[in-house]
């Protein structure tokens, strides 16, 4: 989702995702590509605690 539909994450008032390193290492992904993935869907990222991250728009 967050790579082909940010036009609809535009529309989120709160994104809450649980990050699953393992997982998205496989996909060929990573932290840090999905949290600018998240900033250029127009959300900040205002808690991250261990593997949740929590996100709203600017």
């Amino acid at each position: 989702m967050l790579r082909n539909e940010t036009q609809a994450l535009k529309s989120c008032a709160c994104l809450v995702m649980e990050f699953h390193p393992q997982a998205f290492r496989a996909a060929g992904s990573s932290l840090h590509e999905v949290t600018d993935l998240i900033g250029k869907a127009g959300l900040e990222i205002v808690d991250q605690r261990e593997q949740v991250i929590v996100a709203r728009p600017r």
